[in-house]
């Protein structure tokens, strides 16, 4: 789906050809700024005049606009309960059915003009043309608070291993506590307005952060910069702190748990994702588990908790 100046259109082959679809839109709605796939599998756009929901794969549209003040909608984003929607001038708004009714919930912002918004583990935030706002994730968005001042005018924002950044009228500003104390990672990037993000995770290239600017082009840093933990780190830690030996084997093999006290719950699969065992490891320790029973073939051992798994050839 892509959003555009002349409404929706839609690929069915990875954006090799593309058709309009936009029945149901009135003329002045054709606008799409931001496209939200619901945990239902609905769709919404917010457009210039409003929200509107497809229920049919985009195929149809209809106006979800009942509570909200229709107005230039800029940003949707949903927390699997419910939508907010920030608006250009009329503040932000609260759905809790999937767009059918909206009530509006700005208390403690100090402007109307919502631009985006953003999940992390405990907080919604909300970037305006006045700032940067926090609201407690269980609050729903009932109450907020400033935490960067209304000179720093705030355009997108992401989370990323639990931090946040925020692209502002001055740069890049990234927080490792939820909001509470902010630094300045604009080095290069200083009195640039910044209008949007992207965070790149290739197991070639690496880990970069994108920063899109008004006037100045497309700026990348290396995301280790940032503090940012790389995926497949975190997982080659998990991978190495788990031995399985010796491999191949005939009779039995030796599950070696390092550098860690917590339980493993792991399963034995076959070639053919066929359960074949399974069992619980109490920590670090060295255990001999039987396979005698296991007919010749390679098989996985999948660890639950760690949600990665290793392979040994039994003959």
């Amino acid at each position: 789906f892509a959003g555009t100046t002349d409404g929706v259109f839609i690929s069915d082959d990875n954006g090799s050809t593309w058709s309009e679809s936009n029945t149901g839109l009135p003329a002045n709605s054709n606008f799409v700024k931001h496209i939200l796939i619901t945990t239902q599998g609905n769709i919404l756009i917010a457009t210039g005049s409003g929200v509107f929901i497809s229920t049919d794969n985009g195929t149809t549209w209809k106006a979800a606009n009942s509570g909200l003040v229709t107005g230039v909608v800029n940003f949707l984003v949903s927390d699997g309960k419910y939508i907010y929607a920030a608006t250009n001038g009329k503040g932000l708004y609260r759905s809790e059915n999937e767009g059918a009714t909206w009530i509006a919930t700005n208390t403690g912002i100090a402007t109307t003009f919502v631009r985006s918004c953003v999940f992390s583990k405990k907080n919604l935030f909300a970037a305006t043309n006045l700032g940067f706002y926090r609201s407690k994730a269980s609050d729903n968005g009932t109450n907020w608070k400033q935490v960067l001042p209304s000179s720093l005018s705030s355009y997108a924002s992401m989370v990323i291993d639990n931090k946040v950044f925020v692209a502002t009228v001055q740069g890049i500003f990234q927080s490792n506590d939820e909001g509470e104390t902010w630094t300045n990672m604009s080095v290069g990037l200083q009195n640039i307005v910044t209008l949007s993000l992207l965070y790149t995770n290739d197991p070639i290239l690496g880990q970069h952060l994108f920063a899109g600017t008004s006037s100045k082009g497309v700026w990348r840093a290396d995301a280790s910069k940032f503090g940012i933990v790389s995926d497949n780190d975190v997982l080659l830690a998990k991978i190495s702190n788990i031995n399985i030996y010796p491999n191949p084997t005939f009779d039995e093999i030796t599950i070696e748990i390092k550098n860690e006290d917590t339980p493993n719950h792991y399963v034995i699969f076959n070639n053919l994702g066929q359960k074949m065992q399974e069992g619980i490891l109490l920590g670090r320790h060295n255990y001999n588990i039987s396979v005698t029973h296991l007919p010749k073939g390679t098989y996985y051992v999948h660890f639950l908790e760690k949600n990665i798994s290793k392979t040994f050839v039994k003959y």
